[in-house]
């Protein structure tokens, strides 16, 4: 870690739910931001010209998180692949102080211990896998040319501003607000952990402004049910639970009943770590024009 200095970023997927959160709460704190998506650049292609290069500087550091989601298929795998390539090709030998790149908490296979940092990794899934790929091609680069780097693996993230819905609160807010059921497998007993996206980019933010440097699990230590969690939304927006469905499953399940994290190692860097009551969380959420 070392002391703050007069730093200007390079978000690469600012246009993303993440992306706009963290430029938001960079802007609040003064920091001079460089807000790149897809349509800026074209990271399928190499452009080695790209007028960027020429603002990078000893003070620039690099947010990365250009993705194209879904990457469940071997043809958008290999698309994920190439577009950190091309990353890699556009920055090479310039100049710059340090890379962050958000990878995802999918990379670890489930357990039924407490998931830190050092935990099996997950190689068959192709979304965890091209992570994996994507965080070694960082990691090789960085560490042959002596750059200063950190990887973020978030869990579930979720809040206003969300362009996707996955099983979890986002989804089940949006049934809601749509005035539908929120349907739940089996009997909603798995256990996950969710981060608020606010809380999430304060984190990425201090990891910019204090140079935090290494591989962090990014969650909030404590695990919900998914039921628990669809009560909770029927509560805060006074509604009965017949509002929640139970669907039955078709295959037996193959995933961990709970998936929990470890996350002394994040709260040893960040003394002033702090995370959002999930009921605020949701209610801030619903408030603030969640679709």
């Amino acid at each position: 870690m070392c002391k703050t200095i007069n730093i200007k970023v390079i978000i690469f997927g600012a246009s993303g739910f993440i992306g706009k959160a963290l430029c938001k709460e960079l802007k609040a704190r003064n920091i001079e931001i460089v807000a790149l998506a897809s349509s800026d650049l074209d990271l399928l292609k190499i452009n080695k010209n790209h007028k960027l290069l020429t603002t990078m500087d000893k003070n620039t550091s690099i947010v990365f998180m250009s993705t194209i989601i879904p990457s469940k298929n071997e043809n958008n795998f290999k698309k994920n692949v190439s577009i950190i390539n091309n990353f890699i090709s556009l920055i090479k030998d310039k100049q710059f102080n340090h890379i962050i790149y958000l990878s995802s908490d999918a990379v670890y296979k489930d357990s039924l211990s407490k998931i830190n940092e050092n935990s099996d990794k997950n190689e068959v899934d192709l979304y965890a896998k091209m992570h994996l790929v994507r965080e070694d091609i960082i990691k090789e680069y960085c560490n042959k040319n002596d750059i200063s780097f950190s990887i973020l693996r978030p869990t579930a993230v979720f809040g206003p501003g969300a362009t996707h819905y996955s099983y979890g609160p986002n989804k089940f807010i949006k049934a809601i607000n749509a005035g539908e059921k929120i349907s739940l497998f089996g009997k909603g007993e798995e256990g996950r952990d969710y981060i608020f996206i606010y809380d999430l980019v304060k984190i990425i933010a201090d990891i910019i402004e204090k140079k935090i440097l290494g591989i962090f699990t990014l969650a909030s230590g404590k695990v919900y049910t998914f039921h628990q969690v669809a009560k909770l939304i029927c509560n805060i927006q006074k509604i009965s639970f017949s509002r929640i469905e139970f669907i039955k499953r078709n295959k037996i399940k193959t995933y961990s009943k709970y998936r929990s994290f470890d996350i002394s190692k994040l709260k040893k860097n960040i003394s002033s770590l702090d995370f959002t009551d999930l009921k605020k969380a949701i209610e801030w959420s619903i408030k603030n024009n969640f679709r």
